[in-house]
């Protein structure tokens, strides 16, 4: 392979004119920083170079192969004045080829990168760029000039969360729930006394109800609440404006997604919108449940032998037993699509299942595993949540660290792309306290009980009064007046 030595060269140069009584004067322009953008660039032969400016004109320039794995990445700065023109030469190497990569980009006024000025050369040949993803709003500006109505009151202290597939809900100190995101058939806020539907709801809207003491469960288009005394109470979807949902006698965990499951006393049962209460057989000593699309695992324990299994079923309640199996009782399971991924007593996960977006995080793509494997990482997570392929845990500090499918930029990274191995999100702050994942987002409550969201927006469902999706994590604030 050829070697080229390489270097970075950055410059930023813009001049201002001011006129004033004694003629034209040329002056510095005051200090702004190139920042809150990231540059994708695909190329047919070398791969994809990311460009990712942060906070303070710091960024990271990454190179991935054909194959989509990072084959080197070095920091980057700005200059710290605002730029109509730049230009970035830095040196990559994969380990047995060097390349030189410039980087040109013009800029207008206010500093955002304009898309057909990018530009691409490596060993001093411009290179066609096939294909260019700018997304110029990947930093927590401040600036919220889209969010609806009043700016947001101070934050309410919440204890327990969950993301559905478009919407979030959260259950404060007192008992209340307050949800967001999307509303089309009311799974976010009930209709009103005369059956008005809202739209999204982008800011935290409180909910009347103040018995949600066991909990909360967003399915895929409706919402439930474990209510003080094991009373179930839905809303959304079927369940319109809200249906008690009777039959059970010690709730301790809830799970929804296209149907609901509880574990009741160690047993499992669940329901579907339109059903009756189904008690699956055989599944007993259930300790940790969860649900995503029409599956749901369990991990039961057999206190006699002091072993732990999982159980799964579809919709049809036929149990099947993906192997999952490990002494002593296992602290945490997560079900994505078509995989399951559990963390045992010693918070060692494993996965199975499908693994097309590298979701099983074993360090392969596209190699499904039937039985469980370790992930290949020696990190020990003692809370993990999977979205549709991508799963996030949290290690015994509190410490993120995800895997799988970033389309969305939902593992917290600032680039799409396709993590077959555990990496820690730095973004995402220490000592989480829960952690909840929905298809394409990630909402968690922090050590000082605050709510922070992250990846899809679509729909509003991030709570942060805007439908900007976002890789880093922002504060959800209540705009509520009670």
């Amino acid at each position: 392979m050829r070697k080229c030595r390489v270097l970075i060269v950055l410059f930023a140069l813009l001049a201002v004119a001011a006129c004033s009584g004694k003629g034209i004067e040329v002056g510095n322009p005051p200090p702004k920083p190139l920042e809150g953008f990231s540059l994708e660039m695909n190329t047919a032969g070398y791969g994809k170079f990311v460009l990712t400016m942060g906070e303070d004109g710091e960024g990271l320039l990454e190179w991935y192969g054909l194959d989509d794995e990072l084959l080197d990445s070095k920091t980057v700065y700005m200059s710290s004045e605002a730029s109509m023109e730049s230009e970035l030469t830095e040196t990559l190497s994969d380990g047995e080829e060097t390349i030189e990569i410039t980087i040109r980009v013009e800029f207008d006024s206010s500093a955002e990168p304009i898309e057909e000025s990018i530009a691409l050369s490596i060993n001093g040949i411009n290179v066609n760029i096939s294909e260019i993803t700018l997304d110029r709003d990947i930093t927590d500006s401040g600036d919220d000039s889209e969010d609806k109505g009043s700016t947001p009151k101070a934050a309410v202290s919440f204890k327990s969360i969950s993301t559905g597939s478009s919407h979030t809900c959260a259950i404060d100190e007192n008992n209340t729930p307050w949800c967001w995101g999307n509303n089309s058939v009311s799974q976010s806020t009930p209709p009103d006394a005369s059956g008005n539907i809202f739209e999204d709801v982008l800011f935290p809207a409180k909910n009347d109800d103040t018995s949600a003491a066991g909990g909360v469960s967003t399915g895929d288009n409706y919402t439930c609440i474990i209510r003080t005394g094991s009373q179930v109470y839905c809303w959304g979807g079927f369940y319109d404006s809200g249906i008690v949902i009777p039959g059970f006698s010690s709730l301790t965990d809830i799970a929804s997604d296209k149907m609901t499951c509880v574990n009741d006393g160690g047993v499992a049962k669940c329901f579907v919108p339109e059903g009756e209460i189904t008690t699956i057989q055989g599944v007993h000593g259930v300790k940790r449940i969860d649900t995503h699309g029409a599956t749901t695992c369990a991990i039961t324990h057999d206190s006699s032998e002091n072993i732990s299994k999982v159980a799964c079923w579809g919709i049809n309640y036929q149990v099947y037993y993906p192997g999952h199996e490990s002494i002593g009782i296992a602290d945490s399971i997560a079900v994505g699509n078509n995989f399951v991924c559990v963390s045992d007593e010693n918070n060692i996960v494993s996965c199975s299942g499908d693994n097309d977006k590298g979701q099983l995080g074993n360090g392969t793509v596209e190699v499904n595993q039937a039985a469980p494997k370790p992930i290949a990482s020696s990190v020990k997570l003692s809370s993990i949540k999977a979205g549709h392929a991508h799963v996030c845990g949290s290690d015994v500090n509190g410490q993120l660290w995800c895997w799988g499918d970033n389309t969305e930029n939902q593992l917290g990274l600032p680039h799409a792309g396709t993590y077959s191995t555990p990496k820690m999100i730095e973004s995402v702050p220490a000592e989480l306290k829960t952690l909840d994942a929905g298809n394409y987002h990630y909402c968690a409550i922090t050590a000082d009980d605050a709510v922070i969201c992250w990846g899809l927006n679509s729909d509003g469902q991030l709570g942060d009064g805007t439908t900007k999706s976002r890789a880093k994590p922002k504060k959800i604030s209540s705009r509520s007046d009670s």
